[in-house]
């Protein structure tokens, strides 16, 4: 259990880490268009020297065609909307707008999976909210309002892959889910450069820097949170991956700089302690 947890904690730091060095990638030159490719790419490649080398399959079944591309589609959708809302506002507010999506998930419950919502999902919402409005207030006057409206589509993006990837990964296998994804991305992703600021290099060694570090935690984040899952369970995993967040906005203010006002960290708070309330399990009787 110990080793899962730890491995939950490098997962979600990871994942963390990834959205300010996209932004230290883009400082340095990089195109939101050749960010995303050449991570995809890399993660394609990895995903199938690891699936040779356990000698599984790469083709899924054909009836699993039609699932896996609407996967990765709305995988796409986080991807997009997330590392391009960090062109129009700070890391740290596209953050707090982004990890919303776990509520999302939760209230959508009655309707996909007829739950009914307890107190505490009612007052994580409430929290949330008060979160957000106190993180957003303060600079609402000068805020895109496309970096605003970017993170939400990621929020709902990776909501929606929530609720549709676990019946396609219970039919394949999360790998293999992974690899599509990926792979699917790679594909689309040039038809959408002219939109993306082309396919433009690193200009700067910090560029670089950027660019290999948010591909090799992209892909390190992605295998820590499947070992995690398989040593310590999904209710620990998803209670560790509240530190996401925290790690996002911590390494955006010491690779980047970015400082929120104080009104603005309470709101983080709130939306933190809205995300942790949420996923409390009910205790056994």
């Amino acid at each position: 259990m110990t080793t899962g947890l730890i491995l939950a904690a490098v997962a979600s730091s990871s994942f963390g880490i990834v959205i300010t060095l996209t932004r230290v990638a883009y400082n340095g030159g990089v195109s939101a268009g050749a960010a995303m490719e050449i991570r995809y790419l890399v993660a394609t490649a990895v995903m199938i020297t690891i699936l040779l080398a356990r000698n599984r399959g790469l083709r899924p079944p054909p009836a699993l065609y039609g699932p896996l591309i609407r996967v990765a589609l709305t995988n796409m959708a986080v991807s997009f909307g997330y590392m391009t809302s960090i062109l129009f506002i700070p890391v740290s507010l596209a953050t707090v707008v982004f990890y919303t999506y776990p509520l999302m998930v939760i209230a959508a419950a009655p309707m996909v999976h007829g739950q009914r919502l307890g107190w505490r999902q009612f007052g994580a919402f409430g929290l949330a909210f008060a979160g957000l409005a106190l993180a957003l207030g303060p600079s609402i006057e000068g805020l895109d309002w496309r970096g605003v409206a970017l993170a939400l589509m990621a929020a709902v993006s990776a909501a929606t892959v929530f609720m549709i990837s676990p019946k396609v990964v219970r039919s394949y296998h999360a790998l293999g889910v992974t690899l599509y994804s990926n792979l699917i991305g790679a594909c689309i992703i040039p038809l959408f450069l002219p939109i993306l600021g082309g396919f433009v290099l690193p200009e700067t060694s910090a560029g670089w820097l950027g660019l290999s570090g948010l591909c090799i935690f992209y892909v390190g984040a992605i295998l820590s949170m499947f070992a995690a899952l398989l040593a310590a369970g999904a209710v620990p995993t998803s209670l560790i991956f509240n530190l996401e967040p925290v790690v996002a906005i911590a390494a955006a203010a010491i690779l980047l700089g970015e400082r929120l006002m104080p009104v603005q960290m309470g709101g983080v708070a709130l939306v933190i302690g809205a995300l942790m309330l949420a996923s409390l399990r009910r205790p056994r009787t």
